[in-house]
């Protein structure tokens, strides 16, 4: 950690001073701002300077063993705030959520830059406690979980989702003194797709960045050939049944209880292409329910649907309210159905048009951003 109390309750700052000046520190008593006992000053060559809490002591607010990343990183972010002259605190304590974000802006923009594996629990635990006094919080991530093509279930509790740029997620490079934000994030059969958007803490202060997804941005899209995925898809189901994958199997369940069978689901029920970077096969499920619902009661209201998704909607991303994700795969699927006359749409209400829909070998799809979706069947 970088903050750490005298005997007066005086705050020091590692990051504003110099080699010498830390030196100095040594014969001076410190205390960890947390649990109140004494820690030491480290200045070695290995790692920036910083202060660490004698063996065999237990702190719950403050982990041992930070790497040089982190140290960096939270000392880049807030080097950062001093420039622009943004209100912040480096390791602000909050005695009402016993937590301590790496940095607090504006008394109410909570920090934390990942560096390591963290329990989806304790992610949890700290997102909604940060939420439920009122914060809003702001997970970057180090190298270690940034993203890449096949992402842990845990690494996609950080994405994000806004209206204008889609599923996201921040990053920070220590070394490029660089924010990223990778955008428009969504999945397919064959690879992950994302846009990159670069920020530099030495050009734009982090208030400005962080109004990146709210911000209008020129036209995105990503294209895919439907046909080819939908035969791999099932090709990859085929693969995982036989190697009795726990995910396809209860999936092939959920479909038979239906009357379907995984490997020759319908069309209409595995188009869009385009898949969710956060629902998996639980999107078809949704599909599935809406199709249903539609075919079954032959008037439903885009209200009935939501509720009826929301009903039995386990929330599993804080970062992101049911609302949002609900809606979002709601109105692309919905999109889907009226561009094909599926569906149509007359004074608020869905109704079936009981059209047989075809698959074209040549047909294409495409998403865009805000969202936007298209399909070529010739």
């Amino acid at each position: 950690m970088l903050i750490a109390e005298t005997s007066e309750g005086k705050r020091v700052n590692l990051s504003q001073l110099s080699r010498e000046e830390i030196t100095g520190l040594k014969k001076k008593k410190h205390y960890c701002p947390g649990c109140k006992s004494e820690i030491i000053v480290k200045n070695g060559t290995v790692i920036m300077p910083h202060f660490a809490h004698k063996k065999n002591s237990q702190c719950f607010f403050f982990s041992e063993n930070e790497s040089e990343e982190h140290l960096v990183g939270k000392k880049l972010i807030a080097a950062n705030c001093e420039k622009y002259g943004i209100d912040y605190e480096l390791e602000a304590f909050l005695p009402e959520l016993q937590q301590r974000p790496d940095v607090l802006i504006n008394r109410k923009i909570a920090v934390e830059f990942q560096c390591s594996p963290l329990s989806i629990a304790r992610f949890k635990e700290r997102t909604i406690n940060y939420q439920a006094f009122g914060y809003q919080v702001l997970w970057i991530l180090g190298t270690k979980l940034q993203w890449k093509d096949s992402c842990s279930s845990m690494q996609r509790q950080f994405v994000y989702l806004s209206k204008n740029i889609g599923f996201y997620v921040w990053e920070l490079d220590i070394s490029k003194k660089e924010i990223r934000n990778n955008y428009f994030l969504v999945s397919s059969i064959w690879k992950k797709f994302y846009q990159t958007q670069l920020f530099s803490l030495e050009k734009e202060s982090v208030i400005d960045i962080l109004q990146f997804p709210l911000k209008n941005h020129e036209e995105v899209s990503y294209e895919i050939a439907s046909k080819v995925a939908c035969e791999k898809r099932i090709h990859c189901w085929n693969q995982q049944l036989n190697q009795k994958s726990k995910s396809s199997l209860q999936l092939q369940e959920f479909f038979y209880q239906e009357g379907l069978n995984l490997r020759e689901l319908p069309v209409e029920i595995m188009l869009p292409s385009f898949q969710s970077v956060l629902l998996k096969e639980q999107e078809l499920i949704w599909r599935f329910q809406i199709y249903q619902r539609i075919q079954r009661d032959k008037k439903m209201s885009y209200q009935s649907l939501y509720r009826m998704l929301k009903q039995n909607f386990d929330k599993n991303y804080p970062l992101i309210s049911d609302c949002q994700l609900i809606k979002y795969h709601l109105s692309l699927y919905l999109c889907f159905l009226l561009q094909n006359k599926l569906i149509i749409e007359k004074e608020g209400y869905y109704y079936p048009t009981n059209k047989k829909f075809t698959l074209k070998k040549t047909s294409q799809e495409f998403l865009g951003i805000p969202l936007k979706y298209g399909m070529i069947n010739k």
